[in-house]
């Protein structure tokens, strides 16, 4: 396919759907997460689920599976294996770079899915027989934040030239987060007469404070800068941004 177009047949007519209101089906999988689960990059994600299963199924030969899937970048399906006899499970998808998945931020679409070979006995007058079955979920909504860390802080520093300011900024750990983080002032390029060196926030501390020095000659005005903490959890480097002015004063 990636060197020759292949046309299928239903690709031209569409496929044609029957429903029938006879049979049902064995298993269905119910996520019973709330309406939007957020998470970032470097968490596992977990999503709660029911497994509903009507009277023509019964039971799984053999192992049967569940999992998360269709992110943007999943390449790897992390299953987890039920009892056969489980009414629930949470489903867990590690947002790192394992397995060669490369999961991006934003708001995305996920689904639960199980499959597996299914003892089913769709009518009573039939016998048992075996069938290899898959059941999806309902659209779960996914957000992906960049970091596990959230910045806040005052909207505009002001530094005197020749003077000294100090920047605090505080840090919202979510999603079980707790490693150090550094933090760091990207100046506008062409400034100069500024120095803000990086500071290493430790390990649950809830703010940190960059030191800010002016020089006698550095240009009065209002600069667009940007604070950015760095941080590295279960092997990813991440980074989250906030915006930040800074007034130089004559």
């Amino acid at each position: 396919a990636g060197t020759e177009r292949i046309d299928l047949r239903l690709s031209s007519q569409g496929p044609m759907l029957a429903v029938s209101e006879d049979g049902g089906v064995p298993l269905q999988v119910e996520a019973t997460a709330p309406a939007v689960v957020e998470t970032s990059l470097g968490a596992t994600l977990e999503i709660p689920v029911k497994f509903l299963r009507a009277a023509s199924h019964k039971g799984f030969k053999g192992e049967w599976e569940a999992a998360l899937f269709g992110l943007p970048g999943q390449r790897a399906w992390q299953p987890a294996k039920p009892a056969g006899d489980a009414a629930e499970a949470r489903l867990a998808l590690a947002l790192t770079k394992k397995d060669g998945n490369r999961f991006v931020p934003g708001t995305w679409t996920v689904y639960a899915a199980t499959r597996g070979t299914v003892q089913w006995q769709p009518d009573e007058k039939v016998p048992v027989r075996e069938v290899r079955d898959a059941a999806f979920s309902m659209p779960i909504q996914v957000k992906i934040d960049p970091s596990p860390v959230a910045l806040s802080a005052p909207e505009t520093v002001t530094l005197a030239r020749g003077g000294k300011a100090a920047l605090t900024v505080k840090l919202d750990r979510r999603f079980g987060f707790a490693e150090a983080v550094t933090l760091t002032l990207r100046l506008p390029d062409g400034l100069t007469g500024v120095a803000a060196p990086a500071v290493t926030v430790p390990k649950e501390a809830a703010e940190g404070s960059l030191a800010l020095e002016g020089a006698t000659d550095v240009a009065a005005g209002r600069h667009n800068a940007v604070i950015e903490a760095k941080c590295q959890w279960n092997g990813e480097d991440l980074v989250s941004r906030r915006d930040v002015i800074l007034e130089i004063q004559p």
